[in-house]
């Protein structure tokens, strides 16, 4: 389905993204973990999130207030809190006043678990 996000320039992993397939054991959890995360950010100031996971990478669209100075890097920290990999990123102001961000996060290292409820 197509992105309800303004188009963001291609970053250099793009490509790489689209050709990997999906490994739903992984994308699926870790999507609902960078969204849950994202969710706990208290004052974030999104006008838009699109997460997605494939293989190896996933990838973050999102757009905020050019006024919400530190929100890329609350993003980032995300990665950081799941032991995600990051990854380059790109973010262009537009015309309306906010900020188009692209990031790409890569799948550990090393395999993490899932604790149990």
């Amino acid at each position: 389905s197509p992105s309800i996000l303004p188009r963001v320039p291609n970053g250099p992993l793009s490509s790489s993204f689209v050709a990997e397939s999906q490994d739903p054991s992984w994308s699926d959890f870790t999507e609902a973990q960078i969204l849950g995360e994202i969710s706990r950010l208290s004052g974030l100031a999104l006008v838009t999130i699109d997460v997605e996971c494939r293989t190896t990478l996933c990838r973050v669209q999102s757009a905020f207030p050019t006024t919400d100075a530190r929100a890329r890097q609350r993003i980032l920290g995300v990665a950081a809190t799941l032991s995600l990999e990051p990854r380059p990123v790109v973010a262009v102001a537009n015309k309306s006043g906010n900020v188009m961000f692209l990031a790409y996060f890569g799948r550990p290292k090393t395999p993490t678990t899932r604790s149990q409820p």
